[in-house]
């Protein structure tokens, strides 16, 4: 009839379907019913993953076997899609931007300049507004690698508004965009005080609704301090754009949180 394999099963030789044995004479009419064709919808073999869950072992086994017993063992990945990757990246290389950006901002209050620039970048135009918005620094431009006209910085004309006008940005020019912002001071001191991440590209920081009101009462929630003086701000990343926390308590928002201003 076939291969004899442990147990009380019977490998047919026309196929790899294994086939209960059957020893009793009267009843050999059932073994030859059993033909190929006649269970042809039937698995041969079946793959079973096989470890911990993110194991990438798989085993390849007869069905009709015990679960302990297989044929072959192979390894499978399943690597994330190329778009989840590629924005895996981007927020890395965003938040490593974004921590020299602080970085350079704490420089530029330490020396008192009354003007500086940063690169120009989506995100960095929307921390620089909502940093405006709160009253950190008083003006935000685009220009380029030397500083806009007075006029483009304070938002009221001058007398050579018309002659000396803000270059706009095309493909050839980019690149050498910055961002100028105006930094206030009040009694020989800033008015931004400290700037630091939360975030980090290795750590990214989120934090929910209910995470979020602790923090604006005080609380400690996660990775993420509690808010201790008026004068403290957080900012998020949110899905209507870079919020401070107490207007994504109001929108009940959550979302990355980038930075904090002491």
């Amino acid at each position: 009839m076939g291969e004899e394999v442990p147990g009380t099963w019977t490998r047919p030789r026309s196929g790899s379907i294994l086939y209960p044995k059957i020893s009793n004479p009267k009843s050999s009419h059932l073994q030859s019913a059993a033909t190929p064709p006649a269970v042809s919808l039937l698995p041969q073999t079946i793959a079973v993953h096989c470890g911990p869950p993110r194991s990438s072992l798989w085993s390849i086994r007869d069905p009709y076997l015990s679960s302990s017993s297989y044929i072959a063992q192979f390894h499978h990945f399943e690597p994330p899609p190329v778009e989840l990757n590629c924005c895996r990246r981007e927020i890395k290389m965003s938040l490593v931007n974004l921590s020299a950006v602080c970085a350079h901002l704490n420089n530029a209050t330490k020396a008192r300049l009354a003007l500086t620039s940063i690169p120009n970048s989506n995100l960095h135009l929307k921390l620089s507004l909502a940093l405006q918005n709160s009253g950190y620094i008083s003006s935000v431009a685009r220009g380029g690698p030397t500083p806009p006209p007075a006029h483009g910085i304070l938002g009221y004309p001058a007398v050579n508004d018309e002659a000396e006008g803000i270059e706009p940005i095309t493909r050839d020019n980019v690149a050498s965009r910055r961002l100028w912002l105006g930094l206030k001071y009040w009694q020989n001191e800033s008015v931004l005080g400290k700037i630091k991440m939360v975030s980090k590209p290795t750590r990214r920081v989120n934090i929910d609704v209910e995470g979020l009101r602790r923090v604006v009462r005080g609380e400690e929630s996660g990775f993420v301090a509690g808010i201790r003086s008026p004068g403290e701000s957080l900012y998020l990343s949110t899905d209507q754009g870079i919020l401070e926390a107490r207007e994504c308590v109001e929108k009940k928002l959550g979302g990355l949180v980038l930075c904090r201003v002491l």
